[in-house]
């Protein structure tokens, strides 16, 4: 199994080549044509021009994305093209997506978010910057035995190697909540040039996924509770997950996970 694939949209490129006669450069030419071509293609019907107060919002927003995610050891800057974030008319991802986003989401494999052109600036780039978080974290890519290309790591989450199961994708909803809200935080500290404070004050604004972090948290618990000899405190063990999610370090995570639930395989632990 070769995993040794530069590219600015991934981390790596898993293949087995027992099973596929693709080049390199081929793969390359497939995965950057999605990105950028498909990824950034104008969603008809739906999507309106960006204002120059919301591409100024949108640069920020990737630019604080970067560097929160430096300050957690990440070193690759994955690129999100400005065409790849479409901004939608009021309601459009729920229409566009027949029911399945309401206000915002994001294609792994095209590297693309769609967002609601929502009536708070603040609830803007708070959506966005939870789209971005998951397109800029730790990223692996397949070929599938059919020659299918698609995701494979997605932060702390894994699909199976065939393609059929994903596993820990509400622990990895869990992280970029958490991220999400030291990014509304960092907001407020630095009183960013978009925030209106009445936004503050008045909006009742979803900024985390609670359901996802209150799973994250009592995993974390249970790890330290059990393995309380080899942390100095509750942070190292979540800082595990956090490392997990935003470059890729997965393998000590499992074994504690499996250890402490005292299970072989995700399969009985896929949350």
């Amino acid at each position: 199994m070769r995993e040794n694939f530069e590219n600015k949209y991934f981390d790596k490129l898993v293949v087995n080549p027992n099973k596929h006669e693709h080049s390199e450069k081929n793969l390359h030419e497939s995965i950057i044509e999605n990105v950028e071509n498909i990824g950034g293609k104008h969603i008809t019907d739906f999507e309106v021009a960006k204002t120059a107060k919301e591409i100024e919002i949108i640069n920020f927003v990737l630019d604080e994305a970067d560097k929160i995610l430096s300050s957690y050891g990440r070193e690759k800057h994955i690129s999100i093209p400005l065409e790849n974030i479409h901004i939608l008319v009021d309601g459009g991802s729920e229409k566009y997506t027949t029911g399945n986003l309401k206000t915002g989401g994001h294609s792994t494999m095209q590297r693309s978010v769609i967002i609601d052109r929502v009536k708070s600036d603040l609830e803007f780039s708070i959506i966005l910057f939870h789209e971005l978080i998951h397109l800029k974290s730790y990223s692996a890519i397949q070929v599938l035995d059919n020659g299918k290309i698609e995701a494979y790591r997605s932060g702390i989450s894994v699909r199976s190697r065939d393609g059929e199961r994903k596993y820990l994708k509400n622990i990895e909803e869990g992280i970029v909540g958490l991220l999400t809200e030291k990014f509304y935080n960092t907001l407020i500290e630095k009183g960013a040039f978009y925030i209106n404070r009445e936004d503050i004050a008045n909006n009742k604004i979803e900024i985390s996924r609670k359901e996802e972090i209150a799973t994250l948290n009592k995993i974390v618990d249970d790890i330290y509770g059990k393995h309380r000899e080899q942390f100095k405190d509750r942070d190292q063990v979540l800082n595990l997950f956090i490392n997990a999610q935003v470059n890729g370090e997965l393998i000590k995570l499992l074994k504690l996970i499996k250890s402490t639930y005292k299970i072989d395989s995700l399969k009985a632990k896929n949350n």
